[in-house]
């Protein structure tokens, strides 16, 4: 059947499941009620340029800095939460040499043969945050909702993928 527009027909390419949990923390995670997470890892690279020879191409030089990370954490507050586990376990940097955040990414892939029970999980990789401490909180309310939302923001010292 001809497209109304024209167009060439789309092909059906696949499609997984996203129903599952993906935040590993330990207990202070358990109803965070994370809504959106953020995360940036990068390290400063500063060039150094050679003056050169006199009608020669001059050199330039990468030097790399040490890598930083951050996260930005949008949830919501309440349900009985206890807000201060969250802020305890992650708020002190002297405490940060044990605190990892992980994301799980992995999900079941529906199967191609039509049949709606066909399927396999994908292989799951981990992205691990170490060294992870809280360096901002902020809150906002809508008088139309009543909904506390939280946005936090912490930095991390090294990011680790593992397959």
């Amino acid at each position: 059947m001809a497209d109304i527009f024209g167009k060439k027909e789309q092909v059906y390419g696949g499609g997984f499941s996203s129903d599952l949990g993906i935040i590993e923390g330990g207990t202070t995670l358990s109803g965070l009620m994370m809504q959106s997470l953020q995360i940036t890892y990068q390290r400063p690279i500063t060039k150094i340029y050679d003056l050169g020879v006199f009608l020669e191409a001059s050199r330039v030089y990468y030097v790399e800095g040490r890598p930083n990370g951050t996260m930005q954490i949008g949830r919501i507050v309440g349900f009985g939460y206890s807000m201060g586990a969250f802020y305890t376990t992650y708020g002190n940097a002297c405490q940060a040499k044990d605190k990892t955040l992980t994301i799980k990414l992995g999900s079941s892939i529906c199967g191609f043969s039509g049949d709606k029970t066909s399927g396999a999980v994908s292989g799951i990789k981990s992205v691990a945050m170490s060294a992870c401490v809280l360096t901002s909180v902020g809150m906002s309310v809508q008088a139309q909702q009543l909904i506390v939302n939280e946005n936090s923001a912490m930095e991390f010292a090294n990011m680790s993928i593992t397959e």
